[in-house]
């Protein structure tokens, strides 16, 4: 029959049904049999740490199984974890272990079943929610860059004005600035002209 010893903290979920419950009744031969005893622990070392659970003796046949799968009691109608079965220690194991490593054991098996979930019914002791707060935007800000100074201006005589009636004037925008357009019109410096003036806040 085959047999090896593993830590408990390694012991992995598919060697749950190998672990041997009946500790004291092991044979030493079985033990120096071990492959781990050819890593250097004595017999006694070994059987120590098998009585305190720090190692676990797993077997093709144990003699009394420590661990095996069972389906819990239902508690409620409708409970979406019913078919889960969950592995716990055997009636026999419980028998022949000591508490401290029946307690042991029982902590691994938990973890390998991992949290356990419960339903939860409404109660009338709960508190209601409280309110949501309303809702408040943010203030849009409106952050518009200041126009830049007018410190050049330009003046413009059209001769032959009073051939151009209603046709208004203005000055290109460049990159740095906005479409400048023409202020009133005054009498140029000849006859039937007009100077059209012109401010900018580039050189053109």
């Amino acid at each position: 029959m085959s047999s090896k010893i593993v830590p408990l903290h390694q012991l992995m979920v598919h060697e749950f049904l190998l672990v041997e419950a009946n500790i004291e009744n092991i044979k030493d031969t079985d033990l120096k049999a071990l492959e781990v005893l050819k890593g250097g622990q004595s017999l006694l070392q070994i059987k120590r740490q098998l009585k305190t659970m720090q190692i676990v003796l797993l077997r093709d046949s144990p003699d009394i199984p420590a661990l095996h799968l069972v389906k819990p009691e239902k508690k409620q109608r409708g409970d979406p974890f019913d078919d889960k079965k969950l592995w716990t220690l055997t009636p026999e194991a419980t028998r022949c272990l000591s508490p401290s490593n029946a307690k042991a054991l029982e902590q691994r098996a938990k973890l390998a079943n991992g949290p356990v979930i419960q339903a939860s019914t409404p109660s009338g002791n709960l508190h209601p929610p409280l309110p949501m707060p309303d809702y408040i935007p943010e203030p849009v800000v409106n952050h518009q860059e200041p126009d830049a100074p007018l410190l050049y201006e330009y003046n413009l005589e059209i001769i032959g004005a009073s051939q151009l009636a209603n046709v208004g004037f203005s000055m290109d925008k460049t990159q740095m600035e906005e479409t400048r357009y023409a202020e009133s019109p005054k009498q140029g410096h000849y006859p039937d002209s007009l100077i059209y003036k012109f401010k900018a806040s580039v050189n053109e």
